[in-house]
């Protein structure tokens, strides 16, 4: 049986968009996210570090906020 290993999402960042009522649109028209990095943020990727530390900046959050692990 093949073990699986636990991988870095993004879905904790949507629930909080959820609760605060918050779009896209909001976000990158405070923070300026680069259209490719907008796009596979969207499609569930996680995104580069300095875009994770821009996100807890406005958000007001911590990483592990943001970002969490799955198996």
């Amino acid at each position: 049986m093949k073990r699986l290993e636990p991988y870095r999402t993004v879905k904790p960042l949507y629930k909080m968009m959820i609760d605060r009522e918050l779009t896209w649109k909001d976000i990158n028209k405070n923070i300026k996210i680069q259209p490719d990095q907008l796009y596979k943020l969207q499609k569930g990727h996680v995104p580069p570090q300095y875009l994770i530390d821009r996100l807890c900046a406005y958000l007001q959050c911590k990483e592990e906020d943001i970002i969490g692990w799955e198996v």
